[in-house]
């Protein structure tokens, strides 16, 4: 009888899996400010991992004989360290390459990923880091970005920020800013205005 049950249970898909990385994936995107996925994409994402990583969840659970929350819950980590570790390395050295194919990456003296710097905004850290490497000041750094974590960085490094607000981010979010800009051609006229002042 044991071994009946322990077969179904290794064919029957855990729901567990599924709902555990999809709260997981949720409160990630919620925690950085904004969720830019349309909700049906994230549930066929959410529901895609969760069942290719099924084999993890059904060797923890018939295999190893752990319970079903636990096995469960492992599996969800073991995605996120399989699957979205490597995602963020390779989207901070993809940058570079893409920068380098549309010819702007001659333009910038330093290119930084978050595999890269102490710590990631909103600690100010990386600014202070760029500032020090650059012998600048605080009245001559401006940073520019599409995130409250970028407005709140440059505040903590007492810095001038502007806020771009075609991003993924509301101007609710961003109304903190110094300067909120909604176009790109915008932004020359905003470091002048900062210039004057």
């Amino acid at each position: 009888m044991e071994s009946n049950h322990g077969n179904t249970s290794s064919k029957k898909f855990s729901p567990l899996v599924f709902r555990y990385f999809l709260l997981l994936f949720l409160v990630s995107f919620l925690l950085l400010g904004h969720l830019f996925w349309p909700l049906f994409s994230i549930l066929i994402f959410s529901f895609l991992l969760s069942g290719l990583f099924q084999p993890v969840f059904k060797f923890l659970h018939v295999r190893m004989k752990f319970s079903q929350q636990f096995s469960s819950l492992v599996t969800c980590f073991f995605i996120v360290i399989v699957v979205f570790v490597p995602l963020m390395l390779f989207v901070a050295a993809l940058s570079k390459e893409v920068l380098r194919g549309v010819g702007l990456l001659q333009h910038f003296d330093v290119v930084l990923g978050s595999d890269s710097v102490r710590a990631i905004k909103p600690s100010p850290l990386p600014i202070l880091d760029l500032m020090e490497r650059f012998h600048v000041l605080p009245g001559e750094t401006v940073i520019i970005g599409d995130s409250n974590y970028d407005v709140e960085a440059g505040k903590a490094a007492g810095i001038q920020t502007i806020a771009v607000t075609y991003g993924f981010r509301s101007r609710d979010v961003l109304k903190d800013a110094d300067f909120l800009i909604d176009r790109f051609d915008d932004l020359l006229n905003t470091l002048r205005q900062i210039n004057k002042a």
